[in-house]
């Protein structure tokens, strides 16, 4: 599905917004995800080369609160904290417990 790919790409283009978004599909908990940008990326290796998680490859939750991360980052300018507190406020209700993901410095 081109779609999934995309939204992959999209996570490694803004893996510096990601890494401060938490995930409310309940990862944190059955994969030890610890934000959003693991439900895409595995590691990155020394080279640059990255080993892709297959996990947000079925979960819209993890496709969506990237897509909404990146949008609100690149299209509107959001900083960091005020992205953050945006998917928090959507996903606090009617979700899993979020990954244990620091906030943002900003």
């Amino acid at each position: 599905d081109p779609a999934i790919g995309n939204v992959y790409e999209l996570a490694a283009n803004n893996q510096n917004v990601l890494e401060y978004m938490p995930c409310y599909c309940g990862c944190g908990d059955s994969e030890g995800h610890k934000n959003n940008l693991d439900c895409f990326i595995k590691e990155e290796k020394a080279d640059g080369s990255i080993v892709w998680d297959v996990h947000a490859v079925t979960c819209n939750n993890c496709q969506e609160i990237a897509k909404e991360s990146a949008y609100m980052k690149n299209q509107l300018g959001k900083s960091l904290g005020e992205i953050r507190q945006a998917i928090d406020q959507k996903y606090r209700e009617g979700y899993a417990k979020p990954t244990p993901t620091p906030l943002p410095l900003d």
